[in-house]
């Protein structure tokens, strides 16, 4: 009996591999694909589609290219908190119709 590991599919389906390819990868008919996307861990899980890029960002002012931003390093700057982000104002005085 064969087995298949959650995170072997897992990782397929980060890699871009979709349900249709893991089941020829596997040899898996209809029922058994539905079966194994019906576990828990792997219910509404989808294909990661891997963004790519029609060009490089090279910074002229030092001449060094930047990294392209991938599906994994996208947060090159440090994240503000909405909090910090947004400016306090105040609440203005209520009317009498409000």
């Amino acid at each position: 009996m064969m087995q298949i590991k959650i995170s072997d599919v897992l990782g397929m389906l980060n890699n871009g591999n979709t349900r249709k390819e893991i089941q020829e990868h596997y040899g898996l008919n209809g029922v058994e694909v539905k079966t194994l996307f019906s576990h828990p861990e792997l219910k509404g899980k989808k294909t990661k589609k891997k963004k790519e890029l029609s060009f490089i960002i090279v910074n002229d002012v030092t001449g060094q290219e930047a990294p392209t931003p991938t599906e994994e390093n996208t947060d090159t700057e440090e994240e503000t908190p909405v909090a910090e982000a947004l400016p306090e104002v105040e609440e203005e005085p209520k009317t009498a119709w409000e």
